[in-house]
């Protein structure tokens, strides 16, 4: 992260991370490597104004993503990196990102956590996300949006569009990545 980006509290969480992890006896060339590549991985241009999801309708999404996530897997691992990913869609200005296409995105954001986490490339079964898209669909209608039916071929189409957005790169450093 750029010294210069930091605010007051992000400074003193990595400090404290950085402390943590000289206590547990991590060489500093490691820590010197992991700062390089999450400053590279989150190093990236937006374009144009960056989306930005109301907090409930963020709320929403989230809640769709992690019923999906827990009817594939029957536990929430992944749920993180779904967050991670819609918030990261909405910073790159990806045009999914809007209301009108978020029950499709949450679906496409699940499809590719599968995809890379699971190394799984058959496709989600429709039956695991129809219930808590159309419900998600429906919440958002009668707030007065427009919203896309999902089908599959607007999610391939999504899907398609993210990866060309995040350039493909699906994996990112966390915290969660550094303690294994």
């Amino acid at each position: 992260m750029d010294a210069s980006k930091e605010t007051p509290i992000d400074a003193a969480v990595l400090e404290d991370i950085e402390d943590r992890w000289m206590r547990e006896g991590v060489p500093t060339e490691l820590l010197s490597h992991l700062k390089d590549a999450e400053a590279k991985a989150l190093d990236f241009k937006v374009e144009g104004e960056p989306a930005s999801l109301p907090r409930l309708v963020r709320g929403a999404a989230l809640r769709c993503m992690s019923c999906i996530i827990h009817e594939m897997t029957g536990m929430q691992s992944g749920w993180f990196k779904a967050a991670f990913f819609l918030d990261l869609c909405c910073r790159k200005g990806f045009q999914g990102a809007n209301i009108q296409l978020l029950p499709a995105l949450c679906v496409v954001i699940v499809r590719i956590i599968k995809k890379e986490s699971f190394r799984v490339s058959a496709p989600l079964a429709e039956a695991l996300w129809t219930p808590w898209t159309k419900e998600l669909t429906a919440w958002l209608r009668t707030g007065g949006h427009e919203v896309a039916d999902v089908t599959p071929e607007l999610l391939d189409q999504q899907e398609r569009e993210l990866l060309k957005c995040l350039e493909w790169k699906v994996t990112w450093p966390c915290v969660e990545q550094y303690c294994l």
